[in-house]
């Protein structure tokens, strides 16, 4: 996927240059280390000019379709290239961010009132308890298939917006 973004081979590197915030290190979500395959790495500036794409496409379809997580997801797993611990522990931060400075604006411009509180408040509890459930999940699975099934998730996501948007 790095090729496509990119359009060329920036360098080689091992994976112990894997951006791993959390430490664990290695290929693994248990902290396993990678079978010495070879990972390539986008420049600075690249990287910079995506999250810049990302940021301007993604704050643009969070405001009007609320559908970011698609193209963070791709972001943060193919040009960020984030450890699943690091990633989940990103988006999760970035969206927590994000959507307390959308809550003004839409509070200002009409699209959240007090009635969806009540909605919003059970979805958020169950949420919680769905996350304790995915964790341990998460911690067994090794990277490449934590990667596959996300990319599963991201390629389905943005099917489904197709269809509900061609639907109409």
């Amino acid at each position: 996927l790095n090729k496509i973004i990119d359009g060329k081979e920036e360098e080689d590197v091992d994976s112990s240059s894997h951006v791993d915030i959390e430490g664990g290190g290695g290929d693994e979500v248990g902290g396993g280390k990678s079978k010495g395959k070879k990972k390539h790495q986008l420049s600075t500036a690249t990287r910079f000019t995506w999250a810049c794409i990302v940021g301007l496409i993604g704050g643009a379809a969070t405001m009007l379709t609320n559908s970011m997580g698609p193209i963070l997801n791709v972001y943060l797993l193919s040009v960020a290239k984030l450890s699943p611990q690091s990633y989940v522990g990103t988006r999760a931060m970035f969206f927590c961010f994000l959507n307390l400075g959308k809550l003004p604006l839409r509070v200002w411009g009409g699209t959240l009132a007090m009635p969806m509180l009540p909605l919003a408040a059970g979805l958020g509890v169950v949420a919680v308890v769905g996350v304790s459930l995915a964790k341990p999940i998460m911690m067994g699975m090794d990277e490449k298939t934590f990667v596959r099934l996300e990319l599963g998730v991201v390629a389905f996501a943005g099917l489904r917006l197709c269809y509900m948007g061609l639907k109409e």
